[in-house]
């Protein structure tokens, strides 16, 4: 009938929009296809609306990945998507009117962007997750699939990735010993440092 057509048109064209955040973070179509997944249980609860922005479609592209063992975190996903925010919003007054703060302007205006959309995205996979009835994320600094990336860019071994996901358990249980700012820290400088740390004392290069 004419709602259900209307509701498969509804489902390519957020298929699309998830594929583009996909493709901006190099990410196969089998994300993509779990997104397509995602958006039909959605309408079949008769919770699909129109007008989604961005934040929405990083947020099914992040439940995606974790599903299909190819986690990221929601900052890097910000990050990856900033530009196409800047690129979408209306000019500033300061660019009508002709006035250039070149690279450092765009810089820090992608900045803001990506800090703003984090917030948002993480607000978004909130509703998601319940929505979807899917299991609350953890951390990103203590999902392992993560950790295992983030050790082997650095061309470590896997070892390390072992004792760095247990020194974040402990930094995390220990939170109430170590004080607030552990909860404060960004889960990427927490986890960067615990591998640096594993490194040095295991003296590798």
């Amino acid at each position: 009938d004419e709602d259900a057509s209307r509701m498969e048109k509804l489902i390519r064209q957020y298929t699309n929009r998830a594929r583009d955040v996909a493709q901006r973070l190099t990410l196969g179509e089998n994300i993509v296809n779990r997104c397509t997944a995602f958006l039909q249980d959605i309408a079949q609860k008769g919770a699909l609306e129109q007008n989604k922005r961005v934040a929405y479609f990083c947020a099914l592209v992040y439940l995606a990945a974790r599903e299909e063992s190819a986690a990221q975190s929601v900052r890097d996903i910000a990050a990856a998507n900033a530009d196409a925010v800047v690129r979408a919003s209306k000019p500033s007054a300061a660019a009508r009117r002709g006035a250039t703060g070149g690279a450092k302007d765009l810089a820090a205006q992608q900045a803001a962007a990506a800090a703003k959309l984090e917030q948002q995205i993480n607000n978004q996979v909130k509703d998601l997750t319940k929505l979807l009835g899917l299991a609350k994320p953890l951390p990103h600094a203590l999902d392992q699939e993560h950790i295992n990336r983030l050790v082997k860019r650095c061309d470590l071994a896997q070892s390390v990735a072992d004792y760095a996901a247990h020194m974040v358990q402990v930094a995390y249980r220990q939170a109430s010993l170590l004080g607030p700012r552990i909860a404060q820290t960004p889960q990427d400088s927490l986890l960067a440092a615990c591998v640096l740390i594993v490194a040095w004392l295991l003296d590798l290069p």
